[in-house]
């Protein structure tokens, strides 16, 4: 049966069917699953342990199974674990919020001035994750809505793969606004960006 503290999830997180289910020693399969599911955070402060290449290439080889047009498995993950990397795409993320996000995210939550502080400090330190992947798509050939379908079934089940193994992400669609910048540092030029994820060990 599956051990509740592999999840790292506080206490007041963990749903009461879960706590009963678990306590009388009766976690199914279904039980399982849908703790993974409900227990997912989108994680913004990362522990600094890092998170093995072995870790990461299991996680990815797992989310390979989501399902794509034809079983064409038409993404492409780019993993950036390199410190100086990560500062010089960090530098990107900064930038674009200055200039493109802070004066519309700034009217939006006109009263809420801590969430948009807390925003820009994530896109300056991506909350000191140890890595990060970026995911993109290759036409399939039947569209790019259809293509951005197979990311997202990719990242979501990455997502839950790396929950259930104890780790932290957050699906971080603010890369797109410096994609150019990004791709330049990652030599990648086929292809549609998707999103970005986080990833590490939650710091708490």
């Amino acid at each position: 049966m599956m051990d509740l503290s592999t999840l790292r999830v506080s206490e007041e997180l963990i749903p009461p069917w879960l706590k009963t289910a678990y306590d009388e020693g009766e976690l199914s399969v279904y039980d399982t699953v849908r703790a993974i599911i409900e227990t997912r955070r989108s994680i913004r402060d990362y522990s600094d342990r890092p998170v093995t290449r072995e870790t990461i290439q299991e996680l990815v080889e797992i989310a390979n199974w989501a399902p794509s047009p034809e079983n064409s498995q038409n993404w492409r993950i780019v993993v950036v674990r390199k410190p100086e990397v990560l500062d010089r795409i960090k530098g990107f993320l900064a930038t674009a919020f200055d200039k493109k996000i802070k004066e519309k995210l700034g009217k939006a939550l006109e009263d809420k001035p801590k969430v948009v502080s807390r925003t820009r400090g994530f896109f300056s330190s991506l909350g000191g994750a140890p890595a990060m992947l970026f995911v993109f798509v290759v036409p399939s050939g039947h569209g790019l809505p259809i293509d951005m379908q197979s990311a997202a079934a990719w990242t979501q089940s990455f997502l839950l793969a790396a929950h259930s193994k104890g780790l932290a992400t957050c699906w971080f669609a603010g890369v797109l606004y410096c994609e150019d910048e990004i791709r330049n540092e990652l030599g990648i030029s086929e292809g549609w960006m998707a999103t970005g994820i986080t990833l590490g060990y939650p710091s708490k």
